[in-house]
């Protein structure tokens, strides 16, 4: 932890990149979000703090990086230094007396991810923090400059042009009476039959842009084509593809163009699309990039029906494999279902995390129930089935049978879900004391071996659905129950969508009226712990959000000193707290929009 006489400041900003319009409804360009890090290094390499509470403590420094998120925003990174965690990073003061060290600097360095194969950059800077500022980097940044022509130099250059034109007026009036000539039709022989519109396209734009009396680009310099210093004519004086240009010795713009067209590669006069291949005839092929450097839909739809999943015979998301317990399993998820699996957190953020969740356009669905266990909600989810022995050994002809579950405790809260129980279909439920199988309709009396498994329907049938696994807080406040929550939200995610992972694992918080050090305290952090080390980007820590500034920032709430003493002691702070145990509308509200972040950093939405 911080010594707390440690001062700190915070950094934010935002960061984008000019481009050319976009397929939106203006005509105007576009500043799209910048990706990449920001890295500060301290100029000093350790702070003696020799007033710090029990005890004087040296801290060491070391280079602190920052992480942009989809709108480009300064962040701080999660666990793995990849994901953004909220926006803003806090920093130490660079005026702290307590550090024995003032006035020192920070470093800061941008590394901008590449955009059209260049990656944008900011001159590296020194910044101050002051203790309690608020520093955006926009304003911190060196302000560039450009060298410009001045007055003298431009009348200089316009002199020198002028003289240009005149000397060459005379060759110009002789070329121009051949022109006249040309476009009045003197030299025209027969026409020709019609050609195809696109190679008519092609010979429009060289009629259009090049003098074929002088080979003379007519273009503004394009490619930096402005005359030419060499060039190669036919028996009948026009331009051949051998040619060089005046500027700097290279290939004349239509000696590119020949190379290109022979070659198959052209640069195509076409707003929608920024790169092709052309056949023989100036047809688009299929290879070919639109503006934001992906394969067009149209392509891709091509591609798909060649492939077969416009006829049912490619891979399509009810393929199912046979996996080593030789249980069918899906092999792709369903990114038009979203489903959240856990006890009274999952099901209290229901509505909150609808709302956020609208614009992904897939259906969101809760199987949320308020005081289930771990092994609750894997019997339901299907991935650890309740394992059921029957009273008499067969399930009666009609109506319900006592039951006992070898691997769960009872309980009243666990909510009632149907299934099947050797091949009979029926609700399981419970009391305090008694769990009890009701078979849907009336049949033959069935005997159950000891021990089956209840196969749950709803589970199964979600079981490729991008899901958020959010279960065994219940668990968490008894001794030793750290390791059966980890090994029940492992088998959770390896039952779901086996071959490709759509499931992003949700942290434990620790409720309000706990204690730093207490049980429930000490099995969140022993399983958030595990799970992210497991998971890695697909794990969110809910609870290092819930203990950090951006919380106030993202609920619009002001923080009272209990609620900072609380996120000091890892704790949920009282100001979202409902209960202890639960959060308030602006606490679920700003994790679910945390959770539609993380779900869009990830790509699947």
């Amino acid at each position: 932890m911080k010594p707390s006489n440690m001062g700190t400041g915070r950094v934010v900003g935002q960061f984008g990149i000019g481009r050319v319009d976009g397929p939106d409804v203006d005509n105007e360009p576009e500043v799209v979000p910048l990706s990449g890090s920001i890295t500060f290094t301290p100029s000093v390499p350790y702070f003696p703090n020799r007033t710090s509470s029990p005890n004087p403590i040296t801290v060491l420094t070391a280079p602190i990086t920052a992480v942009l998120d989809y709108d480009g925003y300064v962040c701080t990174p999660a666990a793995d230094g990849v994901t953004p965690l909220y926006r803003g990073i806090q920093l130490f003061a660079t005026d702290d007396p307590d550090m024995s060290v003032e006035n020192w600097t920070y470093s800061v360095v941008y590394r901008f991810n590449a955009v059209n194969g260049a990656a944008p950059t900011i001159k590296a800077h020194s910044m101050a923090l002051p203790e309690g500022a608020e520093i955006d980097l926009t304003k911190a940044v060196e302000v560039p400059s450009s060298p410009g022509v001045g007055t003298p130099q431009a009348l200089a250059l316009l002199a020198e042009a002028e003289a240009a034109a005149s000397a060459s007026a005379q060759s110009a009036r002789v070329a121009m009476s051949v022109r006249d000539d040309a476009d009045a039709g003197l030299f025209d022989g027969k026409p020709g039959p019609p050609g195809d519109p696109l190679n008519q396209a092609g010979a429009d734009f060289m009629v259009k842009n090049y003098d074929f009396l002088t080979g003379w680009d007519r273009r503004a310099p394009i490619l930096g084509g402005d005359g030419h210093l060499f060039v190669a004519t036919d028996r009948t004086s026009r331009e051949t593809w051998i040619g060089a240009r005046r500027e700097d010795g290279g290939p004349t713009d239509l000696s590119l163009w020949h190379m290109q067209n022979r070659l198959g590669i052209h640069q195509h006069a076409d707003a929608s699309v920024s790169w092709a291949v052309l056949d023989a005839a100036w047809r688009y092929t299929e290879m070919q990039l639109n503006n934001d450097g992906n394969v067009p839909d149209e392509v891709l739809r091509r591609w798909a029906s060649r492939m077969g999943a416009a006829t049912g015979s490619g891979l399509a998301v009810g393929d199912r494999y046979v996996n080593s317990d030789s249980s069918l399993s899906p092999v792709f998820p369903d990114v038009k279902n979203i489903t959240i699996w856990g006890s009274s957190s999952a099901e209290r953020i229901g509505t909150a995390l609808a709302a956020a969740l609208a614009g992904t356009g897939a259906t969101f669905h809760n199987e949320g129930k308020g005081a289930e266990t771990s092994q609750h909600i894997s019997a339901r989810l299907g991935s650890v089935p309740a394992s059921l022995t029957v009273s008499g050994g067969s399930i009666p002809a009609s109506g319900a049978v006592t039951v006992t579950a070898a691997n769960m405790p009872n309980s009243a809260e666990m909510k009632p879900f149907t299934g099947t129980l050797n091949g009979v279909r029926g609700t399981l439920s419970s009391t305090s004391t008694v769990f009890s199988f009701t078979r849907t309709t009336a049949g033959a009396a069935t005997p159950v071996t000891s021990g089956t498994a209840f196969i749950p329907i709803v589970g199964t049938a979600s079981r490729q659905h991008v899901t958020l696994l959010w279960t065994g807080k219940n668990n968490l406040s008894g001794a030793g129950s750290a390791p059966l929550v980890t090994d029940q939200t492992h088998a959770a995610f390896n039952y779901l969508s086996p071959l490709v992972k759509r499931v992003l694992v949700l942290g434990h918080f620790v409720d309000t009226a706990q204690t730093s050090g207490s049980t429930q305290w000490t099995n969140v952090r022993t399983v958030n712990a595990a799970l992210a080390a497991l998971y890695g980007d697909l794990f969110l820590d809910v609870d290092a959000y819930l203990c950090s500034p951006q919380l106030w920032v993202d609920t619009g709430i002001s923080p009272t000193p209990t609620d900072l003493q609380h996120q000091a002691d890892g704790i949920k702070p009282p100001s979202i707290a409902h209960d202890s145990g639960h959060m308030n509308a602006a606490g679920y509200t700003s994790v679910s929009a945390l959770i539609r972040t993380k779900l869009i950093s990830l790509g699947w939405y």
